[in-house]
């Protein structure tokens, strides 16, 4: 096995629409998450659960939010993983971060450690959506963990939004596509909103606080979306991915 996925279960406040497996906490206990994983990684190696293989080809940090951890974090799960599994000129290394917890600390410390590419979860830059969401950033959160981010070297940069919100959320999916393709990065992902039984989005839904997603605004921004972004010369390579040619 030449790709590794690392889960990072921390978030600093669970979003309206989300029923992931996250443990809501105002700061990620990196120690507590490297203790956790250098005992699985021990327990995967001595009992041959796979066989992960001497040079990796991707590793990936998801979540929960992995920048809530802090500046050490990625360097410590280097020495897990091993220093000589990353050392090929290929490697890719994703991590994923929320712009309010991606700070210029974090950005330095996950250079250091080998980290190559950042995963941005911008979801939106309108202050409402934003809001509605539950997310903690505001519009130029983004902009500045980009920033932050190609200060280090980081240049391979993906960021994430969501489109088909309820129609009375009273944000514009065409803004929001502009304000990505302003920041000029090589990757865009697009998930659509969906309803879990269990969230918050789902209990309001429930109970008619909230409309459902209207099917025909759902696909007519999905539309949109690639047809903006091949226009500005991404390639729809996946269902819901864009990159540039290259990246």
């Amino acid at each position: 096995m030449s790709s590794v996925y690392v889960h990072a279960p921390f978030c600093a406040r669970r979003c309206t629409y989300c029923d992931f497996a996250v443990s809501v906490r105002t700061t990620g206990d990196a120690d507590e998450w490297l203790s956790a994983l250098e005992a699985e990684w021990r327990i995967v190696e001595q009992e041959g659960l796979f066989s992960v293989a001497d040079t990796l080809d991707t590793l990936y940090v998801g979540g929960g939010t992995p920048s809530l951890l802090g500046p050490r974090a990625m360097s410590g799960l280097a020495e897990i993983v091993g220093r000589e599994r990353l050392g090929a000129n290929h490697l890719e290394w994703t991590a994923e971060a929320n712009p309010e917890s991606f700070t210029p600390d974090v950005a330095e410390g996950w250079a250091i450690a080998g980290v190559n590419r950042l995963s941005l979860g911008a979801q939106s830059f309108h202050p409402g959506t934003l809001r509605w969401m539950g997310r903690l950033h505001g519009p130029g959160g983004p902009e500045r963990a980009l920033d932050d981010a190609r200060r280090v070297g980081i240049d391979n940069v993906s960021v994430d939004l969501i489109f088909g919100l309820p129609p009375d959320v009273g944000r514009s999916w065409a803004g929001d596509l502009a304000r990505v393709l302003d920041l000029d990065v090589p990757h865009v992902s697009l998930y659509g909103l969906t309803v879990e039984s269990g969230t918050a989005l789902g209990r309001a839904v429930r109970e008619g606080r909230e409309l459902p997603v209207d099917e025909e605004q759902y696909r007519d921004e999905f539309l949109l979306a690639a047809e903006t972004l091949t226009a500005a010369g991404y390639l729809h390579y996946e269902v819901s991915n864009f990159a540039r040619p290259g990246a």
